[in-house]
């Protein structure tokens, strides 16, 4: 999976942490770590997964790669966040019979940065917003880049929280504005 990739994947978690846009707790509240690792490369490099903490109306993501497919912290190489306001808009029942919360998440800033050399050199060399001058531990701004106008910056995206505790996202199909399905691959855990 390439970054623009990575974008709408975490641009649907960060869909699926909002909630109201009070500061009041909503069932999505706290920090969710992913049960999974995914392939994020071409060449099966990189690995990457996303946490998603939600904190009254603000979602905040943090998605980051590594260069084992077990996704240990000391093989970390980047780290891209967005910090999000959120809004639960209305829950409705999927096809499948689950009933999923849907909800629209605002980016208001996304930052990519390159941990090490080899977050340097992958950076350089896909030239990150057309960049070849990363700097390892410095933090970038890459909304515009990544989000470039106000429509990329607003995400549509379904909840479900299921009897483990367990959340997960939607699947937007080619052509659709919502998610009609949910992404049974990859499960958050509540920590």
């Amino acid at each position: 999976m390439n970054y623009k990739g990575l974008i709408v994947t975490i641009t649907s978690l960060m869909l699926i942490a909002c909630g109201s846009e009070s500061e009041d707790a909503t069932f999505l509240e706290g920090t969710w770590k992913p049960d999974y690792c995914y392939d994020s490369s071409a060449d099966g490099q990189y690995y990457a997964n996303t946490t998603f903490t939600f904190s009254g109306s603000r979602l905040y993501t943090l998605s980051t790669t590594y260069s084992s497919s077990g996704c240990e912290d000391q093989f970390k190489i980047s780290e891209f966040r967005t910090t999000n306001t959120f809004k639960i808009l209305e829950n409705v029942a999927l096809g499948t019979g689950e009933n999923v919360t849907k909800l629209e998440i605002s980016i208001s800033s996304a930052d990519f940065v390159a941990l090490n050399a080899d977050g340097v050199a992958r950076a350089n060399t896909r030239e990150t917003c057309d960049r070849s001058d990363w700097v390892a531990g410095e933090s970038q701004s890459v909304l515009d880049c990544f989000f470039p106008t106000a429509d990329d910056r607003i995400t549509k995206q379904i909840a479900y929280i299921d009897d483990n505790n367990e959340l997960f996202l939607g699947l937007v199909p080619e052509g659709e504005d919502y998610p009609t399905e949910l992404d049974y691959d990859e499960p958050h855990i509540k920590k």
